[in-house]
């Protein structure tokens, strides 16, 4: 939210096309948290090989719960588990894309 907030602050507020605006500080306020994308992309891969040996030894339990867990009370359907696992990761790129 911070990053967020930051952002639509500085960049938000009515600045003409093609005028850069500084937000590396905005960045470097929240740096300490990208620790945690190390922790988990170290992690990620071991879930998912955790994820595919259940589904191999209990196929029909694990996939009924995670088929049920794709559909929302509504009738919608949400990403399911892996998707969301990978999100988290998927987002670092987007970062350096904002700054090029």
């Amino acid at each position: 939210d911070e990053l967020l907030d930051g952002l639509e602050y500085h960049v938000g507020g009515g600045v003409p096309a093609g005028v850069c605006v500084d937000v590396s500080h905005l960045f470097l306020r929240i740096s300490p948290f990208f620790r945690l994308y190390t922790e988990f992309r170290g992690t990620i891969m071991a879930a998912q090989s955790i994820m595919a040996e259940k589904e191999s030894h209990r196929g029909r339990k694990l996939a009924a719960f995670l088929e049920a867990a794709s559909h929302l009370p509504s009738g919608k359907r949400v990403l399911q588990l892996p998707m969301l696992l990978i999100m988290p990761i998927q987002r670092l790129p987007r970062y350096q894309l904002l700054f090029q």
